[in-house]
């Protein structure tokens, strides 16, 4: 671009200042190859370009390649690390399940134990209960059948007494 720029500038001074014909002619024919390796540089640079273009194009597809391999090996560990946590978390809720069912078949045993035991103490105590009601109710009876004997012969004694 500096170069054309320059030749430009040239062209205008020769044409201000004049010069000769054959000057003008070295001038032009000096700008032409001037722009003819102007152009060959820009093509040059836009295939250098191209092929820089293409060789990060290259190496980003590698590079992506690579770590797509890199993720894919990754899923895999993570996916078997994943599945083996898993199966230990599934042994242990496992395990835990059979303690906490052999814990509460334990507790239920222990209560029903419990409650046999407390159910004869009840049915030893209400027999018990029972008994000294019983008896108590027996001698109360006999105390009502000895206060009413008595109370018919003083009822007897005093019908006598007041019929004489």
């Amino acid at each position: 671009m500096k170069k054309v720029t320059a030749i430009i500038a040239g062209l205008l001074l020769l044409v201000t200042f004049g010069c000769s014909r054959e000057d003008a002619k070295k001038v032009t024919e000096k700008a032409k190859d001037a722009a003819t390796a102007t152009k060959e540089a820009a093509v040059d640079t836009a295939h250098k370009a191209a092929e820089m273009t293409k060789d990060a194009a290259t190496a980003t597809k590698e590079a992506a390649v690579d770590a797509a391999d890199k993720a894919a090996d990754m899923t895999k560990d993570a996916a078997t690390a994943t599945k083996e946590a898993a199966v230990e978390t599934y042994d242990k809720a496992a395990k835990m399940t059979s303690e906490a069912a052999t814990a509460t078949k334990e507790a239920a045993v222990e209560t029903y134990d419990k409650a046999a035991d407390i159910t004869k103490d009840a049915a030893t105590a209400t027999k018990e209960a029972a008994v000294e009601t019983y008896d108590k109710a027996a001698e109360m009876t006999n105390e009502a059948a000895t206060a009413t004997e008595e109370a018919a012969e003083d009822a007897a004694h005093k019908a006598k007494e007041m019929t004489k």
